[in-house]
């Protein structure tokens, strides 16, 4: 991204493109993973994949399956997250603070004038408003 001449970073696709590549390098080190771990499936057709699901069905899809909580975005990784995040509140109790890094009062008018509306174009005017609002 940092090239010379930023050639990279103003491609349209190119960080997609990174992503996915970056994405498909973690799926390839799980199954390798995988495999240490169960060396004696190292040897598996697809055919005889879909031969073990008929047969062992549930076991085998979920020995499968725990290996994708490491992957990012999987459905299996924000199941993970979600069970996380559940016991941090049953261990901590609920939030009592909410902070996003969103900037939408920079790119949302509305809401900068409902924010500010004495001076919504004055980022210190807004601040100023958040910090003392009385409700």
């Amino acid at each position: 991204m940092k090239y010379d001449d930023g050639r990279f970073a103003k491609h349209p696709r190119f960080r997609f493109f990174a992503l996915n590549i970056e994405i498909s390098w973690r799926e390839y080190e799980a199954g390798r993973f995988y495999i240490k771990q169960h060396p004696g499936e190292a040897h598996l057709t697809v055919d005889n994949l879909r031969d073990m699901i008929g047969r062992e069905g549930e076991r085998f899809s979920n020995k499968v399956v725990h290996f994708g909580t490491s992957l990012h975005g999987t459905k299996q990784y924000w199941f993970k997250e979600r069970n996380n995040l559940i016991a941090m509140i049953d261990t901590l109790g609920l939030p009592t603070f909410f902070f996003t890094h969103s900037a939408a009062d920079h790119q949302w008018p509305e809401l900068a004038h409902l924010i500010c509306p004495e001076d919504p174009d004055d980022k210190q005017a807004r601040a100023r408003a958040v910090i003392n609002n009385p409700h």
